[in-house]
């Protein structure tokens, strides 16, 4: 439906000119939220757990960072650093998670915490620590595990 009116896919998303780190980012899915990110004209970060996953990300990837996200110390220091070099951070995306496919029943007690970890772990305390600089820009708004202040 053509109502006369062009907008491009950056202008409507309001990315251009946004500081984002995309956790995960090294992922199948985090590297189209990758490429969606640069394309839309954000200043794009990403954090995965070595430098192997990150390899062959798109040069304009202006901070990479390895880190286990996991633990909770080397997520909010990965967060933290990405903040410091980006000058602050307008958005955070959490696209990280890890599964064993079969029964609940079968998995084990360090198999279930390894699964929190890296799903939930993660996201509580990267969200915390990108939740740190958002503060003190004043404004932060959450949607699911993404966090983003206007």
């Amino acid at each position: 439906m053509d109502r006369g009116v062009a907008v491009a896919v950056s202008d409507w998303l309001g990315l251009e000119g946004q500081r984002a780190l995309i956790a995960g980012g090294g992922g199948t899915i985090g590297r189209a939220l990758v490429d969606g990110f640069l394309g839309a004209g954000a200043t794009v970060a990403v954090v995965d757990l070595n430098d192997a996953a990150m390899a062959g990300l798109d040069d304009r990837v202006a901070v990479r960072q390895a880190a286990d996200l996991s633990d909770a110390a080397a997520s909010r220091a990965a967060v933290a650093r990405v903040r410091d070099v980006l000058g602050g951070l307008d958005v955070l995306v959490h696209c990280v998670g890890t599964n064993d496919r079969k029964p609940i029943q079968d998995y084990t007690a360090i198999e279930s915490d390894r699964i929190i970890g890296v799903n939930l772990t993660s996201a509580f305390h990267s969200g915390a620590e990108a939740a740190v600089g958002m503060r003190e820009q004043r404004h932060m708004e959450t949607e699911a595990l993404l966090a983003r202040p206007e």
